[in-house]
């Protein structure tokens, strides 16, 4: 007797959950960085960037493809990856941002990088 049931591990309840759960996290991560302060910055900061608006000539809108969160916490720094459309085509735009969860609650971005391989130059709290 095992102590779980056994339509647990058929191939038809697997390819029935599988997608479920998918869902469920594509939906939980959607809500997360729809609802975070930082996101809402960083996607400001790529839209409203001087070197991605001059390379698209005329930003429509940026896609959040990626993100990276290096201390989790309340004094949090996050890396931010979009796909970035305009007039000219597409880019690549990263952006690295910190959150400080003072009375403030002020959300600082630190650098916006444009381009497929790039490496940030500035690190979070390093200019403070």
């Amino acid at each position: 007797m095992t102590p779980f049931p056994s339509y647990l591990f058929t191939r038809k309840f697997i390819a029935y959950m599988l997608p479920v759960a998918l869902a469920l996290v594509a939906i939980s991560l959607s809500l997360t960085f729809l609802i975070s302060k930082t996101q809402g910055a960083a996607a400001n900061a790529v839209l409203y960037s001087t070197d991605v608006e001059r390379r698209l000539e005329n930003v429509s809108s940026a896609l959040l493809i990626g993100s990276a969160s290096r201390f989790p916490g309340p004094n949090g720094c996050m890396d931010f990856h979009y796909l970035v459309f305009g007039k000219k085509g597409v880019v690549i735009a990263h952006v690295r941002a910190e959150a400080n969860n003072s009375p403030s609650d002020s959300t600082r971005v630190v650098e916006v990088i444009v381009g497929w391989s790039s490496e940030f130059s500035k690190d979070c709290w390093a200019t403070r």
